[in-house]
């Protein structure tokens, strides 16, 4: 498919991922989120931490970018037992009725 007249079909996080035309900290974000499945907000705000110095971000950088990623549908937000929860958002045109 890397043919420019083939248009490639919007696979969710992985075409995120493979297009790369986001900001390099939703990257590290969404890697994160889709190793970890499901995972807490603190624990990916501790995830975050043990990255390499190139990759960290401040704690309103980390905040801003959660909330696009979410307000944009590429990762889940949800309360369970009042903790907030990040999760993978699979979206997919394929396989769809037309």
């Amino acid at each position: 498919m890397s043919d420019d007249k083939t248009k490639r079909p919007s696979t969710g996080l992985l075409f995120l991922v493979d297009n790369g035309m986001n900001s390099p900290h939703k990257m590290t974000l969404v890697r994160l989120v889709m190793k970890g499945i499901r995972i807490s907000h603190e624990d990916l705000w501790t995830s975050l931490n043990l990255l390499p110095k190139e990759k960290l971000m401040d704690r309103k950088t980390f905040e801003q970018m959660l909330n696009e990623l979410v307000e944009e549908e590429w990762i889940w937000r949800v309360e369970m037992n009042g903790k907030t929860i990040y999760s993978p958002r699979l979206k997919t045109t394929e396989g769809k009725p037309r």
